[in-house]
């Protein structure tokens, strides 16, 4: 707030010192030199060219401090009771119980059983075969051939040339003449008149300046082509084709006909029957007895056995001692630290335009 009341204040003063000084400025009625030339007599009016605040953010850097907490490990040595168990090892002597196998041969008596073969008289009923020559009737188709005469319709092409006509289109190339309109570009001069950029003193005297320069201008024009355009034409062309139609003839042909006619016949023809009658006849049968036998066999036995043998006995004991270690806090400490920050203000500032009295702009004299 201080800041913008003092910048209010500084703008209000130098708005009435430029005032006062733009209404004691005037302008002569003539000139001093011989010439003649004098300067048109300025009106004074009482006004001050306009001013405008604008607020404008600045950025400066400051120094502040501020309070950091931090956790700091801290390491103190805590004694301690702990419980060790150590291993002790010692041979003990003891006793197992193996047993062993062991064969041995036993005699032993056992029934086996063998196989002969004897020779037996059997009977049995066969079949005899007995052949007798018979007299038997067969009925035989036999052919019988003749010649006879049989019509019959045979469908014949018959090609014949015939003359058609199909319409064929031709294309000739014809000359057209076709107008466009093309956009040609044309460059005039064209004269600019600017005045004096500044005035000298009271000797001098203000022109203008002239500048030619040249743009080019669009303007449109007929331009006459000829272009080659197909025409299609269309004519009639005759072609000759073969036209294939088809007759039906009857026609005659002589054809061997065979015909089955049946015959009775007779012949001796050899009869076999079958007479059963009773054979007898030897055959080989095995016979299968039993037969007491003394044999070895091989027995296994399963024999206890005592043994000794050492054993690794692991034992744990325990103990109790008193040990030191590292135990590691954190304790949280206050530390003060200065840390440059950048700070943000919004600041007037007086900004003079052109200045203006009633609407009429105040403007520098000229010779003329």
């Amino acid at each position: 707030m201080k800041r913008v009341a003092a910048g209010l204040a500084t703008f209000t003063l130098v708005t009435l010192s430029v005032g006062v000084v733009w209404a004691g400025h005037g302008y002569g009625g003539g000139c001093g030199y011989s010439g003649g030339c004098a300067y048109p007599a300025a009106p004074v009016y009482s006004c001050a060219p306009a001013y405008t605040v604008q607020y404008q953010y600045q950025t400066e850097y400051r120094q502040v401090q501020r309070t950091v907490y931090e956790c700091v490990p801290v390491t103190t040595e805590v004694e301690s009771t702990e419980t060790v168990v150590t291993p002790v090892t010692r041979e003990e002597v003891r006793e197992a119980t193996v047993y062993e196998q062991r064969v041995e041969n036993v005699a032993q008596k056992q029934t086996v059983y063998r196989c002969s073969y004897e020779k037996q008289t059997r009977q049995a009923s066969v079949l005899v075969p007995k052949t007798t020559m018979m007299e038997q009737s067969y009925t035989v188709c036999v052919p019988k051939y003749s010649t006879e005469t049989r019509t019959y319709n045979v469908v014949v092409p018959r090609v014949r040339p015939v003359t058609r006509e199909v319409p064929v289109t031709t294309y000739e190339s014809v000359p057209v003449t076709q107008t466009h309109q093309v956009v040609c570009y044309t460059a005039q001069p064209v004269v600019s008149v600017a005045p004096c950029s500044s005035c000298g003193s009271c000797g001098s005297s203000c022109g203008t300046t002239t500048t030619c320069s040249y743009q080019m201008v669009p303007s449109v024009q007929n331009v006459t082509s000829t272009v080659m355009t197909c025409v299609p034409r269309q004519t009639m062309q005759r072609y000759t084709v073969n036209e294939c139609s088809y007759e039906t003839e009857t026609r005659s042909q002589n054809v061997t006909v065979v015909r089955m006619a049946q015959e009775v016949r007779k012949q001796s023809v050899p009869v076999t029957t079958y007479e059963t009658q009773v054979q007898n006849y030897e055959v080989t049968v095995p016979v299968v007895r039993p037969v007491e036998e003394t044999v070895t066999v091989a027995v296994c036995r399963v024999v206890p056995r005592t043994t000794k043998y050492k054993v690794s006995v692991v034992e744990y004991r325990t103990s109790t001692r008193q040990v030191k270690r590292p135990v590691t806090t954190y304790q949280t400490q206050a530390r003060v630290i200065t840390e440059t920050v950048p700070v943000t203000t919004c600041v007037p500032v007086t900004v003079p335009t052109a200045p203006a009295c009633g609407g009429v702009s105040m403007a520098a004299p000229c010779c003329y």
